[in-house]
């Protein structure tokens, strides 16, 4: 098992945290010193508070009056429905297992420590509390669901002590009731139990009847009183500003595609050689990535110059093929985002901008967009063992909720990101607005192996066209029918 813990630099970061951050709902501390056992020892600013309290008691009166006087409307406060309120913070406190499953413990610890360095930088006296307590959450579900990595005490503690500090205790023991369901804490670990049972205790001794409370909540979690919520049936579920993306595994539908797809790869290799010897003899040290930029380049070149793709693909018959089905795929995703039929086929008319990625065990494609295309697509001809995936990022992670965005990490809640997995044959179609990604092919060697080789297929067209996805179920029915 790789630790998660960090020795005494990823300490004081987390102590850091737990400085910037304690009591985020947005109280005044002040840290009075830090004991050389690591602890820090807060005291409310008292007189501070009553100032504050009885200013913000008249402020809000007086607001209520006004606006109830002349606009009519209501002013919720921040913590009216505590279950709705712990139910939003649950929600970002944990990766989902698939995406955490597809990263390697490595690289997990490596995005975990740029989160907690990410989170120390925030200030709670400048009111960006709740902002370093997402980046907490981000540093601590990527490792939270990795069985290759044991429990960060340091994190694990933070999370639970600000939990405390908020009264939010049922969400400090759902995290140990979720932890002690973890193969790390039932199987073996003496490490992780004993923190997890002594964390418990404390909470035990400190808040009795809430932690009796939760005990009792747990056992009734199933029961259902109301006669009401006994008849509810299944919703009607919308998804607002939803992304399609969609998948077509054209080799179970055309018997001729693995042909057709080794005729490509060897075109697709005359090509590239060319270009490789080319850059090599003018560039020694070329990456592997440089060196794909420049195929696209070699392509695009003759595309400006003639006015048609290299006469090696256009004589294939898979070129035609596919152009052919990626058009027909992008009127089914239209369709989706809820234009006709007749419009959707006019846009899928459009021109198509086609191009081969050549990708080896030491190239990457960045993440990026396509910023002139109505969709984009990835087709897959040549897909070897440890080929990497297709990584799509998170669209509202640049939203306006989202103004602070620090270089080189996705602005939680919002990191996570959606992986799919290449395989020959594989037609992959998304709005051109969403940020994709290669992820490296690590352990792929093209001495022994084929390269991997995809084809972008874009579709030009406006991005305002892909944005008003509303799936309900009847949408959502007929898109997969």
């Amino acid at each position: 098992m790789l630790a998660g813990k960090m020795g005494s630099v990823r300490q004081r970061k987390a102590l850091k945290v737990k400085q910037q951050l304690q009591n985020r709902v947005g109280f005044d501390y002040e840290v009075q010193k830090l004991h050389q056992d690591g602890e820090i020892n807060i005291t409310l600013s008292r007189n501070r508070i009553i100032l504050f309290g009885i200013a913000f008691v008249c402020v809000t009166i007086f607001v209520q009056i006004v606006i109830s006087n002349y606009l009519n409307m209501h002013i919720p406060t921040r913590l009216k429905d505590r279950e709705a309120s712990e139910s939003t913070f649950a929600g970002f406190a944990r990766m989902d297992v698939e995406s955490a499953a597809q990263l390697t413990a490595e690289e997990c610890k490596a995005k975990s420590e740029k989160y907690l360095d990410a989170a120390a930088e925030f200030s709670g006296a400048k009111g960006e509390g709740h902002k370093g307590w997402l980046y907490l959450l981000a540093a601590y579900s990527y490792l939270h669901n990795h069985d290759k990595i044991d429990l960060d005490e340091d994190i694990f503690r933070n999370l639970v002590s600000n939990y405390l500090a908020s009264n939010y205790v049922s969400l400090a023991l759902d995290e140990i009731s979720i932890v002690k369901s973890s193969s790390s804490y039932q199987y073996g670990n003496q490490a992780t139990a004993k923190v997890i049972d002594q964390v418990e205790k404390e909470i035990k001794v400190s808040h009795p009847d809430l932690y009796k409370q939760y005990q009792e909540r747990s056992k009734m979690i199933d029961v259902v009183r109301s006669e009401m919520a006994k008849t509810l049936k299944p919703p009607k579920i919308l998804l607002p500003f939803s992304t399609a993306v969609a998948s077509f595994n054209l080799i179970e539908q055309y018997d001729k595609l693995h042909k057709l797809n080794n005729e490509f790869y060897a075109a697709a290799m005359v090509l590239y050689k060319k270009v490789e010897s080319q850059w090599k003899e003018k560039q020694p040290t070329i990456t592997d990535r440089e060196l794909n930029h420049k195929y696209f380049q070699a392509q695009m070149s003759i595309l400006r110059d003639t006015g048609d793709y290299w006469t090696g693909f256009t004589e294939l018959s898979l070129f035609n093929e596919l152009i052919d089905t990626m058009r027909e795929g992008a009127v089914k995703v239209l369709e989706a985002y809820g234009h006709s039929s007749q419009v959707a086929r006019r846009k899928a008319s459009h021109d198509i901008i086609f191009w081969a990625s050549v990708h080896t065990g030491n190239s990457i494609h960045e993440p990026h967009m396509t910023e002139d295309s109505l969709i984009g697509g990835v087709y897959y001809v040549s897909v070897p063992e440890h080929s990497g995936n297709l990584e799509l990022f998170d669209p509202r992670a640049k939203s306006g909720v989202c103004e602070d965005i620090i270089e080189g990490l996705t602005n939680p809640p919002f990191h996570r990101t959606v992986t799919i997995t290449p395989k020959e044959g594989l037609l992959v179609l998304f709005p051109g607005w969403l940020v994709h990604s290669v992820k490296p092919s690590v352990g792929l060697d093209v001495n022994k192996q084929k390269y991997r080789i995809s084809i972008s297929v874009n579709l030009k067209g406006e991005w305002q066209d892909t944005t008003a996805l509303h799936l309900s179920n009847y949408l959502m029915s007929n898109f997969y029918r």
